[in-house]
């Protein structure tokens, strides 16, 4: 299995309801997806004030690691990033963090 996890800074100004809006379209890939297993989002909550100013993240299990470059190579994935989840980041990329395990 691989775990896919994204941290995210958005813009101030950017709604919940917008930031909700992008991530489930992401989520929804796991329709086009099979080896997408799990996806949850969420924005930070932790007492710790240790996130460097990142606000959101999200997660998403595959399979396999064939079945993640499913999903980074998928043609929605790639036009809801570059077309509505970048353009909402406070500083374009330099907002996001990705990292991946095998588990």
């Amino acid at each position: 299995m691989i775990k896919h996890i994204v941290f995210l800074q958005f813009k101030p100004e950017i709604s919940d309801e917008q930031i909700s809006s992008v991530l489930k379209k992401l989520g929804n890939l796991n329709t086009d997806i099979p080896s997408m297993r799990h996806f949850s989002f969420g924005e930070n909550c932790s007492p710790e004030h240790l996130n460097k100013g990142f606000n959101h993240a999200f997660v998403m299990d595959f399979d396999t690691v064939q079945g993640r470059d499913v999903y980074l190579n998928h043609p929605e994935h790639i036009r809801v990033a570059e077309e509505e989840i970048v353009p909402i980041l406070k500083n374009g990329l330099e907002s996001a963090i990705t990292i991946d395990y095998e588990y």
